[in-house]
């Protein structure tokens, strides 16, 4: 008997209402008819055939039972998601075989409601264990059916709100509450502090009613599903929009209905037929799906719910993989209006709900019509009971057209092909939403993914007269808020293998000339986006900017790369939000239409692995380094900074800027090390003239290391190169001249409140931006450190090998240290000057010393422990050429006058050495001392000229020391240096006394300086560097930090 399926009438809707009912009762009259859940007892599941096949109820029972023996679970705790630990391993799970032995895990998040934390447990169900946990303080896992029906009740309690209805004559017992996630408004939202949502409430005229047509609005309900206490802000009384909103055939026929239909349903559809009288050309083995040339492995957890797993097709006698998973990690909805009781709505449904167990059980007729097949779905309760989800998957075949046709001009022969596709869906129910979402197998190898989006709006209500800024008039006095729907799907590539590369083409015009004389040429222009921080890219429709897959080492008959190509369906969305917003910050994987990492298993989902309540500091924006380069220009945090790099003086920070009170603000236009200068100590005739200037007489440029990751740096890398020349002026590549990454730097700030023992703290991280040189026998790495609270570091590091002298045994070197038999380390100083010019807040800048001065014991200072922090302006470049007193606590700000902060001070920068102060130990009158003279003083200052960049002079090799910034400072000695361009050159370094220890090769030796901010900002810029997420436990012990 041929099964065939009909849609001319009503049943298929019944039907689904019968076989999904509403799972998140609204009313307690629906508490009543709420039927029992289907739950899944041991022993009946199918088994388990291959390592990526979803978890059945059988695993789920059994990680339900070894979380209860576990110590660290606690009856009381909420079973939050039980969902499949997919093998780290891709290459094993490729080449799997059916003999081999399974090796299953599962994953469970658990809420803790007393303790307010999260845990995570990793348990192995081959062999029964509780393999780790891991807490997290400071994260909220998605919410659950039960904690929100739970919370019903207390509302239907809670005073405030009966106050509140009873303000606007309402009565509970009209009242629904349907749920809402809770976004993320302030810190009082944070995960550490609460867990909450944020239900709204409307009026049900009657059971088959939709309460939706009669928002109550005004209202920003919080409940806190840890303690259910209840928190209500009453904005404003707004009348209850009058008219009904049904959509059943009944509601439609009422005057009072919008819309209104008198005649009810149409009467002149004929029944539409869909038969395959010798059944469906695909075969379905458990989860795997066979059609045509394609084989697809299906998946299915709690949170992502529809997955596509190891999608190959037959092609040169073999399956060729295209990709090995695929899985919407994130949809993100930001509503766009800006009324309180709106303007903080932005749901992330699957990480702060989960689209598996909003999966429907989906009905012939209705969600899917033709010769169809389905797969269930296994998800979990609150208490970890395994639950069946009928019908959660459809697959079924579809005619869509033409294939393929061509016509013969001359003898009129006709081919044509028809295209049939595989269609593998789920379709979710998101509060008001549904969502249909699609996956589509053509014969021509293309993959398509759709979403097709239903429902019912989430509306607001408005007074007569006074029409919604940012929404849609749908019936009197109600309107639909203007909002977005971004999908975020994450596509785990194995095309022909597991080496490929992300390539973006970008149509480019030919300029009109000899290679396009009649204009109308124009190339597809491939760039290959070589690393994580590269492959952030936008859409550009005037460049018809598409991205492919390709695999260099698989290529096709033209001798090309195999490549597939990523192609949307419509025009590209963009957030609207502002990007400092409360959604712009959470949703920060839409401000890319694409982003490209290497594969590491733990990173999943764009938003992170708990978006509920996050200000939105996880996923593909943390998995991506946080910093981005364009050109020589890098952005992190709130830092920008453009990168110099020349042959003299090497790595160089131009344009250095913060971002704070809501613009870019300068401090600094341009730092570079303008010499570094290495007089030795030894008075012996072969060493006793030695003094290096590395920048002038050889130039720090030329000699840059090209820097290997692993040994020069280490983490997520990104490199600059550097271009130099040598003697004949041709251009040489310096390849990775110029590191970046980012480092944690352990705590940023902590405290904890002495009474109730309250705790907060950040850990820091920090941009580093570094170059490696080799000097003769010296290596020095130079690293420039920019840190969160607005801090910024420079620190050099000198290691490599000490250049020797040889001495007579028994007559020791008077000036070094002896390091082998016959072999010493003459004594000498390392002195760098680091030339800065400022831009702080502007031009207009000043330098200002600062002494710690004891107050004299006296009436002032009766108890003789006061002091106080001196300041004077240094007027003139004269009075500017000062040294340390590490007695007085010396130090020197640069002020901006002209820009004053909240207190009514001018905004300043902090210069403050990294180490004691460095003195040169030769005799002014030597050869060294005559050559080193800016190492004098520790710091000078001029105003701004553009042609004096260096502290030695433009040519110190073979130079006496007439030059640089002791003759430009005596040039210049009674120019004003207040409200200036300034400039100052700041001296530091290294006493190296020789010790064994430094041969053959030489430790790390620092030095350095920090910039600190000294009222620049109106008050600590660190206070929003979100707090520590996790703690990590192994088997039953969880360790405290």
């Amino acid at each position: 008997m041929v099964k065939t399926t009909e849609n001319n009438s009503d049943t298929a809707a019944t039907e689904q209402l019968a076989a999904h009912p509403a799972q998140i009762p609204t009313h307690p009259d629906e508490k009543k008819s709420l039927p029992a859940p289907n739950i899944v007892p041991d022993g009946v599941s199918p088994p388990i055939q291959h390592p990526l096949d979803p978890l059945n109820a059988d695993e789920i029972n059994l990680t339900t039972r070894l979380l209860l023996a576990s110590s660290k679970f606690q009856k009381y705790m909420r079973i939050i998601a039980i969902t499949p630990n997919e093998p780290d391993n891709k290459q094993s799970v490729v080449n799997y075989k059916s003999k081999d032995q399974l090796q299953r895990r599962a994953t469970a998040t658990v809420r803790d409601p007393k303790g307010r934390t999260t845990y995570e447990f990793v348990v192995d169900l081959t062999n029964k264990t509780v393999e780790k946990c891991t807490e997290f303080n400071n994260a909220q896992p998605g919410l659950t059916f039960d904690e929100m029906i739970e919370s019903d009740d207390l509302l239907r309690e809670n005073k405030d709100l009966l106050a509140a209805f009873a303000k606007r004559n309402i009565k509970m017992d009209d009242v629904v509450f349907y749920p809402f996630s809770s976004g993320y408004r302030d810190e009082t939202d944070l995960s550490s502090k609460r867990r909450i949502y944020r239900p709204y409430a409307a009026i049900r005229k009657h059971p088959e009613d939709n309460y939706y047509a009669h928002h109550i609005d005004g209202l920003v309900i919080t409940v806190d599903l840890d303690s259910f206490e209840v928190e209500v802000e009453d904005h404003a009384i707004i009348p209850i929009p009058p008219k009904s909103g049904n959509y059943d055939p009944e509601g439609i026929k009422s005057p009072d209905n919008v819309p209104y239909f008198p005649d009810g349903i149409r009467k002149d559809l004929k029944p539409f037929i869909i038969t395959q009288p010798e059944g469906p050309s695909f075969q379905i083995d458990g989860y795997q799906i066979s059609w045509q040339k394609w084989r697809i492995r299906v998946g299915f957890n709690v949170r992502e719910g529809l997955t596509m797993n190891m999608v190959e097709y037959f092609d040169q006698n073999r399956y060729r993989p295209i990709f090995y998973r695929a899985a919407i990690s994130e949809m993100w909805v930001p509503y766009g209006d800006g009324s309180p009781a709106h303007n903080f709505k932005n749901a992330f449904d699957v990480g702060e709900v989960g689209i598996g167990i909003l999966t429907n059980s989906l009905v012939l007729g209705c969600d899917c019509l033709g010769e169809i097949r389905y797969l269930d779905g296994i998800v979990n309760n609150n208490q970890g009971q395994a639950l069946l989800l009928k019908n959660a998957i459809c697959i079924h075949e579809e005619d869509v057209g033409l294939l393929w046709k061509h016509t013969e001009f001359v003898e009129q022969r006709v081919q044509c092909r028809r295209s049939r596709r595989l269609v593998i869906s789920s379709m979710i129910t998101v509060g008001n939403y549904e969502y249909g979402l699609y996956w589509y197998f053509f014969q021509d190898g293309t993959i398509q993914f759709e979403g097709k989006l239903s429902g019912s709006i989430a509306p607001g209500a408005y007074e007569i007269g006074k029409p919604p800024v940012s929404g849609g008039i749908v019936a009197e006095g109600l309107y639909g808020p203007h909002h977005q729907h971004f999908f975020n799907m994450r596509i785990d590539w194995m095309l022909d293998g597991m080496k490929n590369s992300l390539v973006e083409v970008n149509c480019e015009p030919i300029p009109k000339g000899p290679q396009n004389p009649a204009g109308n040429a124009w190339i597809a222009q491939e760039t290959i986006l070589k690393t994580v921080g590269e492959a952030r890219r936008l859409h550009d429709d005037k460049k018809g900017r598409c991205w492919k897959i390709i695999n260099s080492q698989s290529k096709n008959h033209v001798n090309q790369p195999v490549a597939y190509k990523i192609i949307p369906s419509g025009p590209p969305c963009y957030p609207l939000c502002d990007e400092d917003s409360c959604q712009g910050r959470r949703g920060v994987f839409a401000r890319n239409h694409i982003w490209a990492t290497k594969y590491h298993p733990e990173e999943l989902y764009a938003a992170g692995l708990f978006p509920n309540q996050s200000p939105g500091d996880d996923g593909i924006v943390a998995y991506s380094p946080s910093f981005q380069i364009d050109g020589y220009q890098i952005s992190w945090q709130k830092w920008r900074i453009r990168v110099g790099f020349n042959v003299r003086e090497g790595l160089i920070m131009n344009m250095v800027e913060y971002f704070d009170q809501n613009r870019y603000r300068p401090i600094f236009y341009r730092a570079a090390i303008s010499e570094m200068w290495i007089p030795y100590a030894d008075a012996s005739p072969g060493h006793n003239y030695k003094n290096a200037f590395d920048v002038g007489e050889a130039g720090i440029g030329l000699l840059t290391n090209s820097l290997v990751l692993g040994c020069d740096c280490l983490g997520e890398i990104r490199y600059l190169d550097g271009i130099v020349n040598n003697n004949q002026g041709q251009a040489l590549l310096l390849k990775n001249a110029i590191c970046i990454h980012e480092e944690d730097v352990g705590l940023l700030w902590k405290h904890t409140e002495f009474v109730d023992q309250r705790v907060q703290c950040r850990r820091s991280r920090r941009l580093v931006i570094s170059s490696m040189i080799t000097v003769g026998n010296y290596e020095y790495g130079l690293y420039w450190y920019f840190f969160q609270d607005g801090t910024i570091q420079f620190e050099a590091k000198l290691t490599g090998s000490i250049a020797p002298g040889a001495y007579e045994i028994g007559k020791p070197p008077v000036s070094g240290g002896i390091v082998a038999e016959g072999l010493y380390g003459p004594h000498h100083q390392h002195f760098f000057n680091m030339r800065i010019d400022w831009m702080l807040d502007g031009m207009k800048n000043s330098l200002v010393e600062v002494n710690c001065e004891p107050i004299p014991k006296g009436p002032q200072n009766p108890a003789g422990n006061a002091w106080i922090a001196q300041e004077t302006i240094l007027k003139t470049v004269g009075e500017a050429r000062r040294l340390h007193d590490d007695r007085k606590g010396r130090c020197w700000k640069i002020i901006n006058s002209q820009s004053k902060n909240h207190v009514n001070q001018p905004v300043a920068y902090k210069i403050i050495p990294s180490g004691p102060p460095c003195y040169p130990l030769c005799d002014e009158d030597s050869c060294q001392g005559r050559r080193g003279v800016f190492a004098r003083n520790h710091i000078w200052a001029t105003k701004y000229h553009p042609e004096e960049l260096y502290a030695a002079g433009l040519f110190p090799n073979q130079s006496p020391g007439d030059d640089g910034i002791v003759a430009y400072s005596e040039k210049h000695k009674n120019e004003s240096l207040v409200d200036s361009d300034l400039v100052t050159w700041y001296t530091f370094g290294v006493t190296h006394i020789v010790r064994p220890e430094d041969w053959p090769i030489m430790p790390i030796e620092t030095c350095g300086f920090r910039l600190k901010p000294y009222g620049f900002f109106a008050g600590s810029p660190a206070l929003d560097v979100p707090p520590p997420i996790a703690k990590e436990c192994h088997g039953e012990t969880c360790l405290k930090h």
